[in-house]
Protein backbone atom coordinates (compact mmCIF):
# COMPACT_ATOMS: atom_id res chain seq x y z
CA UNK A 1 0.00 0.00 0.00
CA UNK A 2 1.16 3.62 -0.84
CA UNK A 3 2.21 5.61 1.83
CA UNK A 4 2.65 9.49 1.42
CA UNK A 5 5.35 10.91 3.95
CA UNK A 6 3.68 14.89 3.30
CA UNK A 7 0.07 13.93 3.35
CA UNK A 8 -0.13 14.70 7.06
CA UNK A 9 1.64 17.67 6.77
CA UNK A 10 -0.40 18.92 3.70
CA UNK A 11 -3.41 18.10 5.69
CA UNK A 12 -2.21 19.83 8.55
CA UNK A 13 -1.31 23.36 6.09
CA UNK A 14 -4.46 23.09 4.50
CA UNK A 15 -6.19 23.28 7.47
CA UNK A 16 -4.92 26.61 9.08
CA UNK A 17 -4.54 27.82 5.34
CA UNK A 18 -8.84 27.53 5.30
CA UNK A 19 -9.19 28.73 8.86
CA UNK A 20 -7.01 31.92 7.91
CA UNK A 21 -8.87 32.52 4.90
CA UNK A 22 -12.66 32.34 7.08
CA UNK A 23 -11.42 34.40 9.89
CA UNK A 24 -9.81 37.10 7.30
CA UNK A 25 -13.22 36.70 5.08
CA UNK A 26 -16.23 35.52 7.68
CA UNK A 27 -18.57 37.26 4.57
CA UNK A 28 -17.03 34.79 1.68
CA UNK A 29 -19.57 32.86 -0.21
CA UNK A 30 -19.37 30.57 -3.39
CA UNK A 31 -21.04 32.53 -6.16
CA UNK A 32 -21.62 29.45 -8.43
CA UNK A 33 -20.73 25.55 -8.67
CA UNK A 34 -17.18 24.57 -8.57
CA UNK A 35 -15.46 23.25 -11.71
CA UNK A 36 -13.72 19.95 -10.82
CA UNK A 37 -9.97 19.14 -12.60
CA UNK A 38 -10.46 15.60 -14.64
CA UNK A 39 -9.55 12.97 -13.82
CA UNK A 40 -8.05 14.28 -10.23
CA UNK A 41 -9.24 13.10 -6.91
CA UNK A 42 -12.38 14.12 -5.94
CA UNK A 43 -10.93 17.06 -4.49
CA UNK A 44 -8.82 18.70 -7.24
CA UNK A 45 -10.96 22.05 -8.52
CA UNK A 46 -10.60 23.93 -11.52
CA UNK A 47 -12.19 26.88 -10.78
CA UNK A 48 -13.75 28.02 -7.37
CA UNK A 49 -15.80 31.04 -7.77
CA UNK A 50 -16.31 33.44 -4.51
CA UNK A 51 -17.12 36.64 -3.36
CA UNK A 52 -16.95 38.63 -0.69
CA UNK A 53 -18.74 41.85 0.53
Amino acid sequence: MHFCPGAQLSRLEAGLALKEITERFPNLRLVSEPERIEPFLPWGRRKFPVAWD
